[in-house]
C-alpha cells in the first residue's frame, strides 16, 4: 500500500487515490489488536550488540573484584538467583493474561471490474474467496471482520474453535474487500512458556533454600524479605559475640545493593533484546551515537554506573 505525501493540488486523481489509501490504513487498523508496551520487546542493533560485548566482562571483573569473602560469593549467587526469579515472574505477569495474540491476518481487495474475456463468455462472474485458518494448537476466542461491498457465504469454526475458514463475494458490482484477524489470549498462546517459567521458579527457589542454609551455616542470618519488594537483603555476617560485627550493617547493605545492582547490568548487557521501555531508554541517552566503538563502550560504562548509583 502506497502512500503519496507529495501530492499535486491541481490533480484531483491523486488526491482522491491518496485519500483512499490513509482511510483503508485507518480502517485495517480499527480491527487490530493493540500493541502492549510493557510486554513489546525490541532486538538489539547490531553496534548495540558489540558495545554491549565490550562492557559485560567489565562489569564482570568489577563484580568479581568486590566480592572478597565467601559469605560475599553466597550473596551474589542469592541476588543472581533472584534476579532469574523476578525474571520469569515478571514473563508470567506478562503473558499471564486475556489479552488477545493475532493468530492469523488476511485481507482481499477487489477493484470495479465489469467486462473482459473469460473464456467464452463477456461479462467477467463474481468471483468467489475463500480464507482459511487451518487446524492448529490454540483455541480461537475472537474473530474481527471488517468488509465492504462483500457478503459471506459460509462460515465455520472460529470461536472456541481451533480452526476458521470463511467462503465469500461481492454484493455487487463494484470496488469491496474482506479483512479478517483471528485471535487467541495470550494465555492460550504462551500457555507452554508460562508452564516452563513456573518449573523454572520452582527450581531457583530449591536453590535460593540451599544458598540460604550454607548462609546459616556462616552464622548468616537472613532478615524477613521486606514487604513489597523483589529482592532478597542479606544480613552483614557475625561473630558469636555479636558485638564484634565483621562489617558495619551500613557497610554491608551498600555491598549487597552493589552487588544486585552488578547482576542487573549483566543481564542488561547480556540480553539479545529488551523491553521497549529501556530500548528506548539507552537510545535516548545517547550512548550508541557515532561510529566509534570504544569510544560508545566508554559511555555505556558510565552511564550505567551513574544509572545504578555504582
Amino acid at each position: 500500500m502506497r502512500i503519496d505525501c507529495d501530492v499535486d493540488e491541481t490533480a484531483p486523481a491523486q488526491q482522491c487515490m491518496t485519500r483512499n489509501a490513509i482511510r483503508e490504513i485507518l480502517e485495517m487498523a480499527t480491527i487490530k489488536a493493540p500493541l502492549r508496551m510493557d510486554t513489546t520487546y525490541v532486538r538489539k542493533t547490531r553496534m548495540m550488540t558489540t558495545v554491549d560485548g565490550r562492557v559485560h566482562p567489565k562489569f564482570i571483573n568489577k563484580l568479581e573484584f568486590i566480592l572478597e569473602s565467601e559469605s560475599d560469593q553466597l550473596a551474589s549467587k542469592i541476588a543472581e538467583t533472584n534476579n532469574e526469579i523476578e525474571i520469569r515472574k515478571r514473563l508470567i505477569r506478562q503473558r499471564d493474561t486475556d489479552d488477545l495474540e493475532q493468530l492469523f491476518e488476511h485481507r482481499v481487495k477487489e477493484e470495479i471490474e465489469f467486462f473482459g474475456w473469460v473464456g467464452d463468455t463477456f461479462f467477467r462472474p463474481i468471483a468467489v474467496h475463500a480464507m482459511k485458518l487451518s487446524l492448529q494448537e490454540y483455541t480461537i476466542k475472537n474473530v474481527d471482520v471488517n468488509q465492504q461491498s462483500m457478503m459471506t457465504l459460509e462460515s465455520c469454526g472460529g470461536i472456541n474453535s481451533k480452526y476458521w475458514e470463511v467462503q465469500f463475494k461481492r454484493a455487487r458490482w463494484g470496488s469491496g474487500y474482506y479483512h479478517a484477524v483471528v485471535c487467541t489470549t495470550s494465555r492460550i498462546k504462551y500457555h507452554v512458556n508460562i508452564e516452563k517459567a513456573k518449573l523454572e521458579i520452582d527450581s531457583y527457589e530449591k536453590t535460593k533454600q540451599a544458598l540460604n542454609t550454607k548462609m546459616d551455616s556462616l552464622q548468616i542470618v537472613p532478615p524477613p524479605r521486606i514487604e513489597g519488594s523483589s529482592e532478597e537483603s542479606v544480613s552483614p555476617p557475625r561473630t558469636e559475640d555479636s558485638s564484634e560485627e565483621n562489617v558495619s550493617s551500613n557497610e554491608w547493605k551498600q555491598k549487597m545493593s552493589k552487588i544486585g545492582s552488578y547482576h542487573k547490568i549483566l543481564e542488561l548487557t547480556r540480553a539479545a533484546k529488551l523491553p521497549v521501555n529501556d530500548f528506548l531508554k539507552l537510545a535516548n541517552a545517547g550512548v550508541y551515537q557515532g561510529s566509534d566503538v570504544i569510544c560508545q563502550a566508554t559511555a555505556l560504562e558510565k552511564y550505567l554506573m551513574e544509572e545504578f548509583g555504582l
